[in-house]
């Protein structure tokens, strides 16, 4: 949802503006994301301005307890700066699905209104599942998915390879651990371009 904060009396209320839905699916990449945005009028007003906002950090901290009354964790907070947008990436139990990201969405709106992420400025508010291809970016990550199949993909090759497949069995914020054919692998994290969970066509 854009939003548009601290506007002067006279100023166009958001509450007069139409509203606009969108919602996707992309069933083979297993995300779903959510979207409802306000349209103002084209004045130019704030173009080429640089945007203030509060720190993914901050926003995660502060829509935890929502996250938590939801039954959803917040995985990432991002912001980006040239569309002025911002995300937040859930999971949960089960998976995530359009459903859930607008009950989320939803949940949020009143919160974000009191934490004024953007000091007034308007923004769109994205919420979206991880997706089955998003890198693993935390210690959270790692443990959330222990025992799933992975695949991690390698700057240089390792015995000869540059990309395995296997089962997570652990991570120790430097080592990556995983059961590959038959044998235990351990490779530094600082190896791996990427590792994210296996899709199986």
């Amino acid at each position: 949802m854009t939003r548009r904060k601290g506007q002067n009396e006279g100023d166009k209320a958001i509450a007069d503006t139409p509203s606009v839905t969108y919602g996707d699916t992309h069933p083979s990449k297993g995300w779903a994301r959510y979207t409802r945005y306000a349209r103002y009028e084209e004045t130019g007003e704030g173009e080429g301005e640089e945007m203030k906002v509060k720190t993914a950090a901050e926003i995660e901290e502060f829509l935890r307890p929502v996250a938590e009354e939801v039954g959803v964790e917040i995985i990432e907070v991002k912001w980006d700066m040239r569309n002025r947008a911002l995300t937040l990436f859930i999971d949960a139990e089960g998976g995530v699905d359009l459903n859930l990201c607008e009950k989320f969405h939803n949940a949020v709106d009143a919160p974000l209104d009191e934490l004024d992420p953007t000091y007034g400025a308007a923004y769109t508010l994205n919420c979206s599942s991880p997706g089955l291809d998003r890198p693993f970016k935390t210690e959270r990550d790692f443990l959330r998915h222990m025992g799933e199949k992975i695949e991690v993909h390698l700057y240089a090759p390792l015995d000869g390879k540059k990309y395995y497949e296997g089962v997570l069995t652990g991570f120790d914020g430097k080592t990556v651990k995983f059961q590959t054919e038959g044998k235990e692998k351990e490779i530094p994290l600082e190896a791996c371009a990427k590792v994210c969970l296996l899709i199986e066509v």
